[in-house]
Parts: C-alpha cells; structure tokens; sequence
C-alpha cells in the first residue's frame, strides 16, 4: 500500500478519522507521517492527532470520487449539548455522558486505530460492562468498598449507640469532622474510579455536612461568649462584695 501523500514511498502509519459517523482513512509512508508531526502514533493525543488528520486529507491532491452525502440526522449528547461534529472537530467529549452518546462513533474509531475494541491490559477498578451496563468490580478488592463497607458499619454502631442512649454524630463536633474527612476520601476515591453518579451524591452529603459543622461551631462561639460575659459578670458581683 502506497502512501496517499507522495504516492511513491511504502505506507507504514495507519490513520483513522470518524467525521460524521463516518471512518476515513489515511495511510502515511514515515516521512510523510513525520513531516504531518505524527512520528510516535502510540503516544498520540486525540486532538493533535485528528487537527493534523484534517489538515493532511484537506491538502491530498486525490479527491473522494463519492459525492459527500449531507448527514440528516445528528447526535446530541442529552446532558451537555455537545454534538457528533463537535467530537470530530475537536476530538474531545463534552462529559461523561457523551461516552454513552457516541458509543458508536468511539467504537468504530477505536476499532480502526487499535485494530480491535478488546483491551487487554489494566483496568479501571470501577467499570461497566457494555452488555449490562451495571458496575463489574476488578480482580481484587475494592478500596472504595472497604470504604463502604467501613462507612456502613459505622452508620449501624451509630445507631445502636443512639438506640441506647448514645450521642447522635451530628451532635458531636468530633465524630462530625471524623465523618466529613471520610466523606471527602471517598468522595475523591469515587472521582479517580469514573463513578460520576456516586461522586454527586458524596458530594451533596458533604455539603450539608459542612453546613452542619459551620452551624455547629457558630453556636459553639456564642456559647463561649455567654460563658465569658457571666464570667466578667460574676468577678464583678464579687468584687463589690468585697
């Protein structure tokens, strides 16, 4: 296979562009494929890679004898309004719910640049399965589950202890910041793991514990004022005793 730039050298760099929900390709002999900037295509970068993609097929001399069909229907991602010509323009999603929106466009994309859609190496510790779409965990256990499973417990010891007479936690300053830092670990912890859903809901929960340990140190400061101002109070009483 010749190389579609000079016509004359041995093609050996393979390049695949989803425009539209349609692949175009493009094949580059290695001085071509350098001259484009694409002399390392392992460690590509998806914008880059599809800017200097357009500019190369927009300056091959061969034009598609296929007349360009206008496309009639187009995607639109539901959450952010980013749209399939967005992604082939820029070569970046709009949010994580657009992966779910141009499924196919990344598939067939990936398919032609990896040569197959099976990955076979790491994993994400918290992926969905494209059958089923319910999380599948990895071989070994969790983090975020111990976190979970610790964070369960505790709820349960919580509310046994308040069952028999214990202190609520949100009326206890220190188990109170105890729970937020656990929150904001496992708030983080679910962001690295792509579990944007969970992540909102920590990230609420956070909210209005700041909201409640705020209160709580505001009525703390005013207690210690009373405090204070019966304190100047009382030495003043004694002193006219005396």
């Amino acid at each position: 296979m010749l190389c579609q730039i000079c016509k004359k050298a041995e093609a050996t760099v393979h390049l695949t562009q989803v425009v539209g929900g349609k692949i175009r390709k493009l094949d580059l002999c290695a001085a071509c494929a350098e001259k484009c900037g694409v002399d390392d295509p392992a460690g590509f970068s998806m914008l880059e890679i599809l800017k200097k993609f357009s500019h190369a097929i927009n300056s091959d001399k061969e034009e598609d004898p296929k007349p360009k069909k206008k496309q009639t229907e187009e995607l639109v991602c539901p959450e952010c309004g980013y749209t399939s010509q967005d992604l082939s323009k820029t070569g970046k999603l709009g949010c994580p719910f657009c992966y779910k929106t141009f499924v196919e466009n990344l598939e067939n994309a990936l398919k032609h640049m990896h040569r197959g859609t099976q990955h076979i190496g790491k994993t994400p510790k918290y992926h969905p399965l494209p059958e089923s779409g319910t999380a599948q965990p990895a071989a070994e256990e969790l983090p975020v589950k111990k976190t979970r499973k610790r964070a369960a417990a505790k709820t349960a010891s919580s509310s046994s202890k308040k069952k028999a007479g214990a202190p609520d936690v949100y009326e206890n300053q220190e188990l109170l910041e105890e729970l937020y830092e656990s929150k904001k670990a496992l708030l983080k912890q679910t962001i690295e793991e792509e579990n944007y859903e969970y992540a909102a809901k920590i990230r609420d929960e956070i909210k209005e514990l700041e909201k409640k340990i705020e209160s709580k140190k505001e009525k703390e400061d005013e207690t210690q004022d009373l405090l204070g101002a019966l304190k100047t109070l009382f030495d003043s009483v004694e002193g006219e005793d005396k």
